[in-house]
């Protein structure tokens, strides 16, 4: 019986020493494993990482070249305001002139309108032979006289040019300014009394 309890006592020994080599075996190769799958984790968020730094260096980038296109548009439109508001402050003077033009043109008509009242009396010129004849016929200045006929004085503005050039039945006549040859959609009539 003793040499059977002896047996069993060497058969636990060696099974226990069998378990431990094997318990140190798994164990060294369970942390080998977690090692290696907290490298292989790492490696992988150090890649995802890096991948997001590039990405967000790109949005940098494009952020910074749109920020330089918004710069140069902002620098356009500038220009652009700064074209119209020229363009604006000449209309403004285009406008003044014109109404100069038509208060100077209504003083002459004033004028002209007065001299038509003064009928001049004839004189009888003993030995002189000058006659001073009073005439409804008035000469048109040239520079007012409307460029159809040449016979009356230019009252209408056409539109959409803006040019007074005609006289009334001659804007209604023509089909385009003649000075500009633009298409005369209708005239302003410009009152001169």
């Amino acid at each position: 019986m003793a040499s059977s309890d002896e047996f069993n006592r060497r058969r636990r020994e060696e099974i226990d020493s069998l378990l431990h080599v094997e318990s140190g075996r798994t164990n060294w190769e369970l942390e080998t494993q977690c090692k290696r799958h907290t490298k292989e984790l790492l490696q992988a968020l150090n890649y995802r990482a890096n991948n997001l730094l590039s990405e967000k260096d790109d949005e940098l980038l494009n952020a910074r070249r749109r920020n330089v296109e918004l710069q140069a548009n902002i620098r356009r439109v500038q220009a652009e305001v700064y074209a119209w508001k020229s363009i604006a402050d000449a209309g403004r003077a285009v406008a003044q002139n014109l109404q100069k033009t038509v208060q100077e043109a209504e003083a002459r008509q004033k004028r002209n309108n007065g001299d038509d009242d003064n009928v001049a009396l004839t004189e009888s010129g003993v030995g002189s032979g000058e006659t001073s004849v009073g005439s409804s016929d008035h000469s048109v200045d040239p520079r007012l006289a409307c460029m159809v006929c040449v016979a009356r004085e230019a009252c209408m503005i056409l539109m959409p040019c803006r040019h007074m050039c005609c006289c009334r039945p001659c804007a209604i006549a023509v089909k385009h300014c003649p000075i500009c040859g633009t298409h005369n959609c209708h005239g302003l009539l410009v009152n001169m009394e």
